[in-house]
């Protein structure tokens, strides 16, 4: 077909067999004859509906993109507040063993020997609360930076996403892509069309 033709030359491939069974079926349908201009206008037409089939893959391929480094980023935080969060608790755990020894030290001279066995009793019992606020307080604390990240890897992709999305609609509708240019037609309708390069 001379439709096949003009594709090779404007695209510099062949027609795509969707794109010829598409063009068939409309030929068919709308009882097109093969020399009929109106072949040629399908194809800007299928070269429009090849845009809008390759939006969806490129806006997912964006938004991967942008939730693998949003995960590359969270990731290193995360890991950095574990480390932050076992530094922690080896110093209080250091602290609490220096306090403890010289609590027993002047608690075992305060009251002599018989006193030891209550004394070391209490002064565990004492050390455990102590490890188990400090480590709430610690878990807390990175919990609520975790849930920051989240929120943040949330936003930020949504954002990049609408934002891809806003501009080619908008390009689309506004008929300002590049090549593109708004004619009338001789009854006063308003077109929008793109030369093929």
């Amino acid at each position: 077909m001379e439709i096949e033709n003009h594709w090779q030359e404007i695209f510099g491939e062949a027609m795509p067999p969707e794109v010829l069974t598409r063009v068939l079926k409309i030929q068919k349908v709308m009882n097109i004859k093969d020399d009929d201009a109106l072949l040629e206008i399908l194809i800007p037409l299928e070269f429009y509906q090849r845009l809008h089939e390759q939006i969806p893959a490129s806006m997912r391929a964006e938004c991967e993109a942008v939730t693998r480094q949003v995960k590359e980023s969270s990731g290193a935080v995360i890991r950095s507040a574990a480390e932050e969060i076992d530094k922690t608790h080896a110093t209080a755990k250091t602290e609490i063993e220096a306090l403890t020894a010289r609590t027993k030290q002047e608690i075992a001279k305060a009251l002599g020997q018989a006193m030891t066995g209550a004394v070391d009793k209490a002064i565990a019992q004492i050390t455990e609360s102590v490890a188990v606020q400090a480590a709430k307080s610690q878990a807390r604390k990175w919990l609520s930076i975790g849930g920051g990240v989240i929120l943040l890897t949330i936003l930020l992709t949504g954002g990049v996403a609408w934002y891809y999305f806003s501009t080619k609609i908008g390009q689309i509708l506004s008929c300002n892509a590049p090549g593109e240019q708004i004619h009338a037609n001789a009854d006063g309708r308003r077109f929008c069309y793109r030369w093929l390069p």
